[in-house]
């Protein structure tokens, strides 16, 4: 593939790499629920052709985030969901500097 398929695909895919999120402290276990994770998901698996961020995606698709496939999901922290969003995005700051 070349870089301009690889642009392609991460700009279509940055869009979708966010979440919605909501606190609830009637659930002291898990009291983040967060949603709109099957885009999240989506976005993620259009990167995996891409190697510059094989390792950031391979880590990614180890976590609580895949193993459910519910677009909303609680979770203990959203530590992982935000740095999800900011590993996948740093890479990729040089296509907004043009």
């Amino acid at each position: 593939m070349n870089i301009r398929e690889y642009i392609d695909i991460i700009e279509k895919s940055l869009g979708n790499i966010k979440f919605s999120s909501t606190y609830s402290s009637g659930n002291s276990e898990k009291p983040y629920l967060a949603k709109n994770l099957t885009p999240l998901r989506n976005a993620i698996n259009s990167l995996t052709g891409i190697d510059i961020i094989q390792p950031e995606i391979a880590a990614i698709k180890k976590t609580s985030l895949f193993s459910s496939y519910k677009d909303e999901d609680i979770f203990t922290s959203l530590i992982l969901l935000n740095s999800i969003d900011y590993n996948l995005e740093i890479p990729f700051l040089f296509l907004h500097c043009s």
